[in-house]
């Protein structure tokens, strides 16, 4: 369905991110997207439902990219060893993105405290929750 080869061949319950815009006169956009399960398929659009509010609707398939079905989805995020090289990422809805990256070079743990890290950045080191880290690069 569709001759965009990220779009893949959409059968009825799939799951697909579905991408929409919103343009304004000075061309500038807005982006959409949400997932949403394949209800049914034409040779052009498709029947979708919205994986949030239930709501059924209708799309082209050109605008539907195929989550990919995993066989294991309860795979484990890998834990940074000292001596990686990592990415802390700390931010959310009241507070401003923070990325810091670095050489993980101490861990400590305080109780109760949770799990902190030391990264080396340059001459620097910054102390970060170890729940905000990923590895970069592998010592």
């Amino acid at each position: 369905m569709g001759d965009d080869s990220k779009t893949g061949v959409l059968e009825e319950g799939d799951f697909v991110v579905v991408f929409g815009a919103t343009i304004q006169n000075d061309g500038k956009g807005t982006y959409h997207r949400i997932i949403a399960k394949v209800l049914a398929v034409g040779v052009h659009d498709a029947f979708l439902q919205c994986s949030t509010s239930q709501r059924n609707f209708k799309r082209p398939v050109k605008n539907c990219y195929k989550i990919p079905k995993h066989s294991n989805s309860l795979k484990q995020v890998k834990s940074p060893s000292l001596g990686d090289l990592v990415l802390s990422l700390s931010g959310g809805i009241y507070r401003a993105e923070k990325r810091i990256v670095g050489i993980l070079i101490e861990l400590i743990d305080k109780p109760p405290n949770d799990l902190d890290a030391r990264l080396l950045c340059g001459k620097e080191t910054h102390v970060v929750p170890f729940n905000t880290l990923i590895v970069m690069e592998g010592r």
